[in-house]
């Protein structure tokens, strides 16, 4: 762990020590700040779990007591039904996110029923295995050590979905490419990276992180391309090497699946992929 996410630490503990059970039952960090890479820019990123979330007013009156400014509370719940708040504490921004322990359980059942391949999803379940417990012995445990666990089925299900949508119309991106339409094109090579990544992580059984952390957690890979992510990204100045890129990058990640149930599917992805790579390289 570097020094600033040690120092963001301290402050999410001394903001541990002044919360009652009544505020939260159960404390943890998360982001930047538990994967032990936090700087300058880094928030700190705290999440409170109770039974029922508190109401709007008991936290603000807390939070006004522990000293918080700047107090903001988001209009809207996220889709999992998590509140969260954002406010300045001395120096520091701090994001705490109120959650249930209903709707947590609920997002964790249906990853593991394979009810839902939501990327926000995957990256709840990742971020919860990330996390660093400061307060509780009640549920955090038990859902960390039930997220260490990649679900059954998952990544036969998830490559299975992902390689039916995926790169299906390499002519789209060629026409984008004739036409100078680069915005288009670029938000379609974006996509295709999506796609790639999501089987990539499939492949080895692990969740899908926060975009930002994309590149770290390739790096930690067992299975994973030779081609660096950072090259197809860092190549969007050049279109056409661009998309070069992206086929190859594809090709490579396809290379990998291993399952005999999707080789049909990958054949044909790859075929796709090699004519439109020769056809782009004449």
């Amino acid at each position: 762990m570097n020094k600033k996410s040690i120092e963001l630490l301290e402050v999410a503990k001394k903001i541990t020590g002044e919360a009652t059970n009544e505020v939260a039952s159960e404390i943890s960090v998360s982001g930047s700040v538990s994967l032990g890479y936090a700087d300058s820019y880094s928030d700190l990123e705290m999440d409170f779990l109770n039974n029922i979330t508190p109401s709007q007013d008991l936290r603000q009156d807390w939070l006004q007591k522990v000293g918080a400014t700047k107090i903001y509370f988001r209009e809207e719940p996220e889709d999992d039904g998590a509140e969260v708040v954002e406010f300045i504490f001395g120096v520091y921004k701090v994001e705490i996110v109120w959650q249930t322990y209903s709707n947590l359980e609920k997002v964790i059942k249906d990853v593991y029923e394979l009810k839902t391949h939501d990327h926000e999803s995957f990256v709840y379940m990742w971020s919860i295995n990330k996390s660093l417990i400061l307060k509780g012995d009640y549920k955090l445990d038990e859902y960390k050590n039930k997220v260490k666990e990649y679900p059954t089925g998952l990544r036969v299900t998830l490559t299975e979905v992902t390689l039916r949508k995926w790169l299906t119309t390499p002519d789209e991106r060629e026409a984008a490419l004739v036409r100078k339409q680069y915005f288009l094109l670029n938000e379609i090579i974006l996509s295709d990276i999506k796609g790639s990544l999501r089987i990539l992580f499939a492949i080895n059984e692990k969740w899908e992180p926060y975009r930002k952390w994309t590149n770290i957690e390739i790096s930690k890979l067992l299975y994973k391309p030779a081609i660096d992510l950072n090259e197809v990204i860092l190549s969007f100045s050049n279109p056409k090497e661009s998309l070069l890129l992206n086929y190859r990058f594809a090709l490579e990640v396809l290379a990998l699946v291993q399952e005999k149930d999707h080789r049909k599917e990958v054949n044909q992805k790859k075929l796709l992929l090699e004519q439109a790579l020769k056809k782009l390289e004449q």
